[in-house]
């Protein structure tokens, strides 16, 4: 019965390292006062993240760090105030996509039967340009 219960600890414990390696993170860092917080992302909707990180910088400024991995939106990302970046750790380390069938786009044809995508509202969204001096870096 210990042998059992020991191995079955052993394959639980494996699992949990196996699949904890999938989740991305996230780090706000504040400009103003240095704070920190940190998300964790599971590859559903990590728009909500992402947004609640851009939030949490927006009185102070400071840098919304994605680590490696692709981060899936559903919904855009709004950078609410200024000297904000939004930074991921590298060009094909990155990544943002759009999901399959998000709820504010829409395919249409063109006049030459091409298929084009039509985003109600852009991936990013600077607030209609109130916001000075944000900045993207190393995000595919």
């Amino acid at each position: 019965m210990k042998t059992t219960t020991s191995f079955l600890s052993l394959i639980i414990l494996v699992l949990c390292i196996s699949f904890s390696g999938f989740a991305q993170t996230i780090t706000a860092t504040r400009l103003t006062d240095g704070a920190v917080t940190t998300y964790n992302c599971d590859g559903i909707d990590d728009h909500i993240q992402i947004n609640q990180a851009l939030e949490y910088v927006k009185d102070a400024g400071g840098t919304v760090s994605l680590s490696t991995g692709t981060f899936y939106i559903d919904e855009p990302l709004y950078f609410k105030g200024n000297h904000t970046t939004l930074k991921g750790a590298g060009m094909n380390q990155t990544s943002i996509k759009l999901v399959d069938n998000a709820g504010w786009s829409y395919y249409y044809q063109d006049a030459d039967s091409n298929w084009i995508l039509h985003l109600s509202e852009p991936m990013i969204s600077n607030n209609k340009d109130a916001n000075q001096f944000l900045t993207i870096q190393n995000i595919k």
